[in-house]
């Protein structure tokens, strides 16, 4: 019976051994699911603005997630990285105008700080030339002829388009189109200073990542990233391995079954094993 019960002692034994040496031997795995080392939560943002976020991971060699969440708490990464759009302004299409007329074309931009861009063309098809054009832009008048088109008396809202009397074979201009954008200046009107056509700034971005901080930028004409969250992982050492983050793992938890599975099965032999040694005694 004494050896019977030193058989059983020793397959716990040897099962204890067997969980210590795997939980030992297992490495510490990455992967790229995980909980991250920082979390912002959902934090308030206002349009133009920039916020500073503090992940104190004391490293730049990490991997960057940051989702948005709009005003109707839809969560999204819609123009994640920002986009500029230029304003399309207004396009008339291809107007027909003859000669000699004045035509008002409406664009209700609300503004006369503008930039005009006018075209021709003789017809609306491609087998005759000359195709689009701007030959005499403006209005050309010589002794015995003129023709051309110009633009004038441009509103708020209106700009007036001229085609003068042409002479013999003067048709060029039977159509035009007319193409107008806002401009900003960076002074007053008339100084020279420098202009540009106005633009809408869309999205959200992360910037001038630190050991210890993030930067994270909302664009001025946004209109879904109300609140901003970003998430940090810190990235595997090449010497480690090949791609994924460093994720702590539970080790016992991972291999618990096949520590439950070993351990199950030696303490089965070992009882097995003092039962037959105890009946042959008997």
């Amino acid at each position: 019976m004494y050896e019977s019960k030193r058989t059983v002692v020793s397959g716990v034994v040897l099962a204890s051994i067997v969980s210590v040496v795997l939980l030992n031997i297992a490495p510490m795995t990455h992967s790229s699911v995980g909980l991250p080392e920082y979390n912002s939560g959902w934090t308030s943002i206002n349009q133009g603005e920039a916020i500073t976020l503090t992940h104190n991971l004391g490293t730049t060699n990490v991997s960057i997630e940051m989702w948005g969440n709009d005003s109707y708490g839809n969560i999204h990464q819609r123009n994640y990285g920002g986009e500029q759009w230029m304003e399309s302004g207004y396009d008339s299409g291809w107007v027909s105008i003859s000669s000699p007329s004045s035509i008002a074309l409406t664009h209700n931009l609300g503004t006369k700080n503008v930039m005009v861009y006018m075209m021709g063309r003789k017809n609306m098809t491609t087998t005759e030339s000359p195709y689009i054009h701007q030959k005499h832009y403006g209005g050309e008048i010589q002794v015995g002829w003129s023709g051309g088109v110009f633009w004038r008396d441009l509103t708020e809202t209106t700009i007036d388009i001229q085609r003068i009397k042409g002479g013999t074979g003067e048709d060029y201009w039977n159509y035009v189109r007319v193409m107008i954008w806002k401009v900003e200046s960076l002074g007053s009107q008339g100084d020279g200073s420098k202009c540009w056509l106005v633009s809408s700034q869309f999205g959200a971005y992360w910037d001038n990542l630190t050991d210890s901080t993030i930067d994270v930028y909302r664009a001025l004409d946004d209109q879904d990233w109300e609140q901003v969250c970003v998430r940090i992982w810190k990235v595997l050492p090449p010497s480690a391995g090949v791609g994924g983050f460093w994720i702590p793992v539970d080790k016992f938890s991972l291999l618990a079954p096949y520590i439950a599975l070993v351990a199950t099965v030696i303490l089965a032999v070992s009882i097995s094993v003092a039962i037959i040694k105890y009946r042959k005694k008997q």
